[in-house]
């Protein structure tokens, strides 16, 4: 990940300079462990270990596993509201043919 990348990620942080300062704390508190490269395509490049890789496709993973939930939910929603509606209908022609009787 490039460095601007991660600095308008972080809209907090105001610079580049910045949020290197919050990588090397992030760094020396053994929360993340990060490399930033200066020697590739004329921008400081970042690359996580591999446990925050991890992270990151547990959370896409998640991501991806909320979406279909919702998806579910709204499908399940619609599907119970067609059912309440059709109940109404039944409800209301037996309360017809009660009434006529």
């Amino acid at each position: 990940m490039k460095l601007s990348k991660l600095t308008k990620m972080l809209s907090f942080c105001g610079s580049v300079k910045e949020v290197e300062i919050l990588l090397q704390e992030c760094n020396r508190e053994d929360l993340v462990h990060t490399v930033i490269n200066y020697h590739s395509h004329g921008e400081g490049t970042l690359t996580f270990n591999i446990e925050a890789k991890v992270a990151e496709n547990l959370f896409a993973f998640g991501s991806q596993l909320n979406s279909v939930f919702l998806k579910i939910v709204d499908a399940t929603t619609e599907t119970k509201q067609n059912r309440k509606r059709i109940f109404e209908k039944v409800k209301e022609k037996l309360d017809e043919e009660i009434k006529d009787q």
